[in-house]
């Protein structure tokens, strides 16, 4: 602080600079200090600015102007602080990259030593496996060879014991010459006449002695011997044999020698010099087409190579059948073959009877070319029975043994159950022979494992070749019956009581026809095919299956399987595949009346289906399948008599087995066994509630039976699972009522239900009282344990006006029968005359049919009933009506109401002599009083203003709650007119009136906005004048002039005439008005007009849509026509507002009215130039529309352009 006081004192004396250059010789010292004489050392402190090379721009004192950037330092040291951090991180990880690498190296090495060493183990004990298996295979070599060399010795021991057999029944074979002195006879048979041939004419063939020895086939041998007879004529005539046909089809079932025959036929011709080549190329129809043209050209090339032969096509049909592809061009080449070389090559043809005929019609040349046909017979019961000692001997070199002989009886019994199918396509003869033994050895192999088993020591073993009754014949039914699982299964089965029987009864047929075989008697005919009837949920399908285990433990079939032909149809030669795979099997066919598409016009395809099952399916005993239709009773019966006859010859319906709907008591049973496996248990109450759930569900077509518990328990699961969670529910695994019925007390709460459910209506006390009376009589005899259903009425008869509240109590009454438990559900089938009416002959009784199965369970409600007496269809309806409600498919299932008025539904009483008696219920509607109307229109303008408060308006109704004398006076005067016209709907157009009042009020918006809405005695008065005009106009409207052109028009049938559809949606449709939320809240209503009697002259036809007119343009004439009647409306009021209005107001109606009055003129001229133009042939009213007219119909427009 003193030197600075100092230097200012000295600066102060001395006020010149020095003005010397200072260090940094670029400035002058500015500073007035004269004691420093050489400034030369002097640090120049003047500040300057510049910008690096980075461009920074720092200030600094002159004197350090040399020293670097500041912040080129700064950010040099940042960067070199940042690289020797980097380079520290880099260091470290090239140290841990290091390290990693070698730990990894390490484990590498490791692992390579253990899977080295895991191998090297693995192929030594893959060596020592393979050394004991070839050690083992070793042993079994030898010990087969053992066994190969004993079986040969021992077949080479019982060859010769065969051999010596033989040799022992040949010398005892009494010698075939002739004895001279015996008079001579023809033989009988082939192999006589052969052997009569070698005798005397040293005749010799190898072939024909093969042919002789063959069981059977007497026909083909004779052929044998005719084609021998032939050739040997031929040669000692002389005469040539190249030319001659030798081509030859093989004709029968399987398992008849063709194939067997075929080789010694092409020895036989070789042997007697028909051809000259030995070749035998043996082939099938289908190896051939898919040869193709070129393959078999080849073939035939190869042949002749060898000098020729014959050719066998075995299935022949194949070629034709279709699944062969080319099958037809190779057969178009080989015709022409089969002629060119003749006597170099014979074509041998193979195949079944009915194939084989489709075959030989593919092309007329065939049967010209293949002139011999051998026929293959289905062997008879004794060639079997040989045919089965023949096998067995062959099979056991002799040595078998069985119980009575080979050709005992229990041999006999075998062979005739064989022959049972004897005759039918595909009939195995031989090879169901082979298929019969081989069941034969596995019965005796299970017996032999079984005594063998129970052998005590010391005990003897079984004899291995000998065969038992049991064997044989298998076990008696009876004791197949007791052991049988599946017999068991179905008799725990809970219900079904007629199935059982009828199983039981075939068990016992099968019985009896085991002790008429043993008794060689005919045996009881019968099927295994039934068919199956009944609704879903009866068990048919799992007593099908139980129904083929059982069949198989009798032995009636093979297999036992159930087959479910789900696929069945599409094709004829799919339903053949579908059959054949069912061999030895049940084919389960469900819903078969599915194959029946119903109707006038028949399906080809379903009709192939059924054709191709009555070809397949023979219902013979014995036959190795059992085919069964499933399906609902009336559908089924239906399809058997409108398909082929022969369908219900096989599968009889008088033998079917009925599945009846189970009964309340096994219902409950079955409850019990499904909550049981399902670990579940139920509270006595909810089981009740169950089982009247499940009662209430019956009514409905098809009733679920087993299916419906299954429903209602996985509902209420989910039910129970949402209260636990809600923690409502008291029990973890036990169900209570609310689990299935969360209102299942609505019985017992019942006595007010009805009061309720009509609550706020008026004029209804009587119908109330009834509804109580039954609800009464419904639990009084539930106390008595009686069925109140027998007491209760179902069928009604409702008469009176229109608007007095029938559809509404029908719908309300069906809420009280839902609740009796009477039916499935509440809801209401409404319906008129014309929809129970059909179009042609036979439409009316399926169309009414049709609507009862729709309302099973509910309420059909029929308005206009007394339409149902005019017309010839119309009474055909009526008819089919009361025929269907005595059936036991209808009866007491729904409820069904005849509504209209009481002279209509009296007449309608007459037309048919059964309708008082299944209608004996009558409940008469009467239209409300002037009081009652006055009633009703305040409490449903009371209604409307409980709305209103709400939305913060206030609708001030006191006019109608707190009326004056003189105005009530007036307003019952005003309904009391118009309860005097023909076309009052009495409580319907009261709510009309009330929906008026409330539109014309809620036109002031300046007095709405402010939240107020008065409904005042002039507004309701002037509403109801302006009904009682419009109404009567209506009434007072006379005729217009008709069309020229009307008598060309047939006259519509006689009846009530409707209007076009211009309803109106209602909040009541009746003599009442339900202010609680449940109650419908519209209902379609008639305006007046379309309550015209007939007495009353329609100005013009009454309309009907016509055909092809689209719902747009229909909704827009709808519109239209309101339009008008709105118009009318308005003028209406017009006429009766003059009269009461002021001089100026009615200056402006008048001027109003001839505007009015000069449209109406004009558009009256238009529509009678309409109605003379004839363009609509009906005769139907012209409706303004935007651009022309439309005629009531909706099909005819004339625009305005084409009436000018």
């Amino acid at each position: 602080m003193i030197l600075i006081i100092f230097v200012q004192m000295v600066d102060a004396q001395n006020p010149e600079t020095s003005g010397q250059l200072l260090k940094c010789n670029r400035h002058k010292c500015i500073r007035r200090c004269h004691r420093i004489d050489d400034h030369s050392e002097v640090e120049c402190k003047r500040t300057l600015e510049k910008t690096c090379e980075k461009g920074h721009k720092t200030r600094f004192p002159c004197g350090k102007s040399k020293e670097a950037c500041a912040k080129c330092i700064e950010e040099q040291k940042a960067l070199e602080r940042r690289v020797k951090r980097d380079f520290e991180l880099e260091k470290q990880r090239l140290q841990a990259q290091a390290q990693y690498a070698t730990e990894l190296q390490q484990i590498q090495d490791e692992i390579e030593h253990y899977k080295r060493a895991r191998k090297i183990a693995e192929e030594e004990e893959q060596a020592k496996k393979h050394l004991s298996q070839q050690k083992n295979d070793l042993a079994a070599l030898k010990e087969a060879s053992k066994r190969f060399a004993e079986l040969k010795s021992a077949e080479k021991a019982r060859e010769l014991e065969s051999e010596k057999r033989k040799a022992e029944k040949k010398s005892k074979v009494p010698s075939q010459t002739r004895d001279p002195n015996q008079p001579w006879s023809p033989p009988t048979t082939a192999k006589e006449e052969w052997e009569l041939l070698k005798q005397t004419e040293l005749a010799k063939s190898e072939p024909l002695d093969e042919l002789m020895d063959m069981i059977g086939l007497e026909g083909v041998k004779q052929e044998f011997l005719s084609i021998k007879a032939k050739v040997d004529t031929a040669v000692r005539q002389g005469v040539s044999l190249s030319k001659d046909r030798f081509g030859c089809s093989l004709l029968g079932n399987p398992g008849t020698g063709k194939t067997t025959v075929a080789r010694l036929y092409a020895k036989f011709l070789t042997s007697v010099g028909v051809i000259a080549g030995t070749q035998f190329i043996e082939t099938t129809g289908a190896a051939v087409a898919n040869k193709g043209v070129a393959g078999c050209k080849k073939l035939l090339d190869d042949i002749l190579d060898e000098g020729g032969g014959v050719v066998f096509i075995d299935e022949a049909y194949q070629l034709t059948s279709g699944n062969s592809v080319g099958g037809g061009a190779v057969l178009d080449f080989i015709l022409p073959e089969v002629e060119n070389l003749t006597g170099k090559v014979v074509f041998v043809l193979a195949g079944y009877d009915k194939e084989m005929e489709s075959f030989f019609s593919h092309n007329p040349g065939l049967p010209s070319r293949f002139p011999t046909d051998l026929r293959f017979t289905d062997y008879t019961d004794n060639e079997l029975l040989r045919i089965l000692e023949l096998k067995i001997n062959s099979r056991y070199g002799e040595r078998m043994k069985v119980e009575d002989g080979l050709q005992g009886l229990y041999c006999r019994i075998i062979t005739r159950r064989i022959g049972h199918g004897r005759g039918r396509p595909g009939f195995g003869n031989a090879r169901t022979v082979e298929n019969t033994l081989a069941t034969i050895v596995k019965r005796q192999a299970v017996r032999l494992r079984k005594e063998r088993a129970a052998l005590k020591p010391g005990q003897s073993k079984p004899n291995d070749l000998f065969l038992t009754k049991e064997d044989v014949i298998g076990p008696k039914p009876s004791e197949a019956l007791k052991g049988s699982e599946a017999w068991k299964k179905l008799s725990e089965l809970i219900g079904l009581k007629a199935v059982k029987e009828a199983v039981k009864s075939l068990c016992d047929t099968v019985s009896e026809n085991y002790k008429r075989e043993l008794a060689e008697q005919p045996i009881i005919e019968y099927s295994l095919n039934r068919v199956f009837l009944g609704n879903p949920g009866t068990g048919k399908t799992t007593v099908g299956k139980y129904y083929a285990q059982i069949l198989a433990d009798l032995g009636l079939l093979s297999k036992g399987d159930d087959f479910v032909g789900s696929a069945l149809g599409q094709s004829e030669q799919q339903t053949k595949g579908i059959l054949a795979a069912a061999e030895g099997k049940v084919l389960i066919i469900d819903e078969a009346y599915g194959l029946y598409g119903g109707g006038s016009v028949s399906d080809p395809y379903r009709t192939a289906v059924i054709d191709t099952i009555v070809a397949e399916v023979q219902s013979i005993p014995g036959d190795d399948r059992c085919v069964l239709l499933l399906g609902y009773k009336d559908q089924l019966e239906e399809m058997f008599q409108n398909v082929n006859p022969g369908l219900s010859r096989r599968f009889p319906l008088a033998s079917a087995f009925q599945f009846d709907d189970f009964d309340q008591n096994e219902l409950g049973q079955i409850l019990d066994l499904k909550l049981k496996q399902q670990a579940f248990d139920i509270t006595d109450q909810a089981r009740t509630v169950v089982l009247d759930m499940l009662d209430r569900t019956r009514n409905r077509p098809n009733f679920g039976n087993a299916g419906e518990i299954d429903i209602l328990l996985n509902a209420a699961k989910a039910r129970h699972q949402t209260r636990r969670t809600q923690g409502l529910a008291k029990y973890a695994s036990k169900f209570e009522a609310k689990d299935f019925d969360e209102e299942f007390d609505r019985a017992d709460r019942s006595d007010t239900n009805v009061k309720a459910l009509f609550e706020g209506t008026v004029g209804q006390e009587a119908v109330v009282a009834l509804l109580e009376r039954y609800q009464n009589t419904v639990r009084t005899m539930k106390t008595l344990d009686l069925d109140p259903k027998e007491n209760i009425p179902f069928n009604f008869l409702f008469r009176g006006p229109p608007g007095t509240g029938k559809t509404t109590t029908a719908r309300k009454m069906g809420k009280v029968f839902y609740d009796m438990g009477f039916l499935a559900t509440a809801e209401l089938i409404d319906v008129s005359a014309t929809d129970l009416v059909g179009q042609y002959v036979g439409h009316t009784g399926p169309k009414v049919q049709q609507l009862l199965d729709k309302a099973l369970g509910k309420v059909l409600f029929i308005d206009e009933a007394y339409r149902l007496g005019e017309g010839h269809f119309a009474k055909e309806a009526m008819d089919e009506l009361v025929d269907c409600t005595t059936k036991t498919k209808y009866y007491k299932k729904l409820v069904i109401i005849l509504a209209g008025y009481e002279k209509d539904i009296n007449s309608l009483m007459s037309t048919n002599p059964g309708l008082t008696s299944r209608f004996p219920e009558v409940v008469d509607f009467r239209g409300l009083q002037p009081e009652e109307c006055f009633t009703l229109l305040t409490s449903l303008m009371a209604t409307q203003k409980t709305k209103l408060k709400g939305k913060n308006v206030n609708m001030d109704i006191s006019s109608l709650e707190a009326p004056s004398e003189q105005f009530k006076g007036n307003i019952l005067s005003h309904f009391d007119r118009l309860a005097q016209l023909d076309n009052w709907a009495s409580a319907r157009d009261v709510q009309t009136l009330s929906k008026s009042i409330f539109n014309k009020a809620i036109q002031n918006t300046e007095i709405l906005k402010r939240g107020e809405l008065p409904i005042t005695d002039e507004l309701i008065e002037s509403e109801c004048l302006a009904m009682i005009t419009e109404r009567k106009s209506r009434g007072d409207t006379k005729l217009a002039p008709a069309s020229p052109f009307r008598h060309l028009v047939p006259e519509p049938q006689s009846q009530t005439v409707k209007s076009p559809k211009t309803t109106t949606r209602m909040t009541l449709a009746q003599n009442q008005v339900a202010t609680d939320a449940n109650s419908p809240s519209e209902e379609e209503v008639t305006p007046g007009p379309s309550e015209l009697r007939l007495t009353d002259k329609p100005k013009y036809p009454t309309p009907k849509r016509d055909a092809g007119v689209t719902d747009a343009v229909w909704e827009q004439l709808q519109r239209d026509q309101e339009a008008e009647i709105r118009q009318e409306e308005e003028y209406q009021a017009l006429l009766q507002a003059k009269d009461k209005a002021t001089n100026a107001e009615r200056d402006k109606i008048m001027k109003r009215l001839l505007e009015e009055e000069e449209r109406r003129k004009k558009e009256a001229e238009l529509k009678l130039k309409l109605a003379m133009m004839g363009k609509c042939p009906m005769g139907f009213e012209w409706i303004k529309q935007n651009g022309g007219y439309r005629c009531a119909g909706g099909s005819h427009f004339m625009s305005d352009a084409e009436l000018k």
